[in-house]
């Protein structure tokens, strides 16, 4: 099988997050606040998340406070650092009791990725958070990483050319994608899918993967240069795939290939999940 490595061209396109999800607002993960309740109120933090998305997709924020709202009440006031990107509403409000209120942010298409800071102020206490928008572009590898995950340690990444190289090799048996970020210390990133034993590989969802393919599972290993595992469980969904003539080989090369992708490690407590692309169609 060649590897082949090419070359990036943007596109734009809508696109949904790189979470496989129902669409809806997306509970961000808790954060602590500390204990100040004789501190005059005021915003403590603003959580964002996910942390990236594509263009049109939504995600969620929450204004944190340094401790429970009063009586009455606190009012938040938010901006986007850039309306056309990135949208919120211009105040939540914070009700008496809580220390948290959570908010819906919407975004839009672009033609290259962005990052928007989203701030707020309310009481004594100012607070901001970044959200990075991506485009959808022929060639890329974004994903997010849940808490107790072994493999992104509960971070998140976008990768796309010139700063990283992708090389994709298989046919409709299996298909292998190599991504290595450019530089010293760069992080690589290794997804491996294939079909149930003697099926072929075809646009469609990929339920119940395990490492090793047999007659009822498909297989999917995803490892990257912080952490792998040997045994995992997962899902994924080829959204475009096709392969073409590799003279003088037998079998063909990958042309374009667009999966989403779930995982999870059997030695871990949460999951990484996300999208890659090679040399694909807009969508």
């Amino acid at each position: 099988m060649a590897m082949l490595l090419l070359a990036l061209t943007a596109v734009t396109c809508n696109r949904r997050s790189p979470l496989p999800d129902d669409g809806g607002l997306v509970v961000p993960s808790p954060v602590s606040v500390p204990s100040t309740d004789a501190a005059p109120v005021a915003l403590f933090a603003i959580s964002v998340n996910p942390p990236g998305v594509f263009g049109t997709a939504p995600a969620a924020g929450v204004a944190i406070l340094n401790h429970r709202a009063p009586d009455g009440g606190v009012t938040v006031t938010l901006a986007s650092g850039d309306p056309s990107i990135v949208s919120v509403a211009p105040a939540v409000f914070i009700p008496a009791g809580a220390d948290r209120a959570a908010f819906s942010i919407a975004t839009r298409t672009v033609a290259a990725d962005q990052q928007v800071p989203i701030t707020g102020s309310g009481g004594a206490g100012t607070a901001a958070a970044p959200l990075s928008v991506w485009a959808v572009l022929p060639t890329f590898l974004s994903w997010v990483s849940e808490p107790g995950d072994v493999i992104g340690r509960g971070g998140f990444a976008r990768l796309t050319p010139p700063g990283a190289t992708f090389t994709a090799n298989g046919s409709d048996t299996g298909v292998v994608v190599q991504v290595n970020q450019v530089g010293p210390g760069g992080d690589s990133f290794r997804i491996d899918v294939a079909p149930a034993t003697g099926r072929r590989l075809q646009v469609g969802a990929y339920e119940n993967a395990t490492g090793i393919a047999d007659a009822s599972h498909p297989r999917m290993s995803v490892s990257a240069s912080a952490g792998g595992c040997g045994t995992a469980s997962g899902r994924f969904e080829i959204r475009e795939f096709g392969t073409m003539p590799n003279p003088p080989f037998s079998t063909p090369a990958v042309a374009r290939f667009d999966a989403t992708f779930e995982y999870r490690c059997q030695n871990g407590t949460g999951a990484i999940r996300g999208e890659v692309r090679y040399t694909a169609g807009a969508r």
